[in-house]
């Protein structure tokens, strides 16, 4: 009767497949408790004027791209790089050849390792951050970019699928996936302009901030998920409930 769609990409995809004849919504995958947001304050500059704090959470498995990360802040002229910070939240079966690459660019004192951690502690690393960079290459939903949004962080992210469709261009950087060189420089490029501009990482930070509202569960500013889900249940019932009732009384 009716089709929920995870992402703006995934209906164009159904549309073009199959004839539906049902209607087809866009509802994200991946929702927020109002109590993830950071204040709308936009004070995400650095404790050091000089210093930028990058963040990249997430399972490391070769798509969600952490080794572009590592290899974008090598890019860096020397002068920046050493004043970037890049912390790496998560574990997984590529954190081996991670801190490899690591010790080859001579980065040590530049990327830090923190492994996994509960859920609920990502919260610390998001509100010490400055940019949040996560070059996922093939990410559905992407809950950690919507987390880091509630946090005002911006977020530099690859233009492809649900991702590219949380963050505008007012709230981060989005790369065309062209090639894996390209996206490495594009985000080395984006470091640079963020690492040169306090003003604009706060004014996508804010950006950020409100754009992540759009996506919580509940919340009486916003039409939260949950009331969505619940009125399109509503609506259907009482269309049958109209349709079987029509039918009762044509029969009797």
């Amino acid at each position: 009767d009716y089709v929920f769609s995870g992402s703006e990409f995934t209906k164009k995809l159904l549309e073009d497949l199959f004839t539906l004849k049902r209607k087809i919504e866009v509802l994200a995958e991946n929702g927020l408790d109002a109590s993830f947001f950071a204040e709308q304050t936009g004070d995400h500059s650095p404790r050091e004027s000089d210093k930028l704090q990058l963040l990249f959470v997430g399972r490391l498995v070769p798509y969600k791209g952490a080794d572009i990360a590592i290899d974008a802040l090598s890019l860096l002229p020397p002068m920046q790089r050493e004043k970037t910070w890049l912390t790496i939240v998560g574990d997984g079966p590529e954190r081996e050849s991670l801190q490899a690459k690591v010790d080859e660019a001579d980065l040590n004192s530049s990327v830090r390792f923190v492994g996994w951690v509960p859920q609920e502690v990502t919260q610390t690393y998001y509100r010490s951050a400055d940019v949040f960079c996560f070059p996922s290459i093939r990410e559905f939903g992407g809950a950690v970019v919507l987390e880091a949004m509630a946090s005002n962080l911006p977020c530099i992210v690859v233009n492809n699928g649900g991702v590219a469709e949380y963050v505008t261009e007012t709230a981060g950087c989005k790369i065309e996936p062209l090639s894996r060189e390209y996206v490495v420089a594009e985000v080395a490029q984006a470091l640079r302009k963020l690492h040169e501009a306090p003003d604009l990482r706060r004014a996508m930070g804010l950006a950020a901030g409100q754009r992540a509202r759009d996506y919580t569960w509940c919340g009486k500013a916003h039409c939260g998920k949950a009331q969505r889900i619940v009125a399109t249940y509503q609506a259907l019932l009482r269309e049958k409930r109209f349709k079987r009732d029509a039918s009762q009384g044509a029969v009797a």
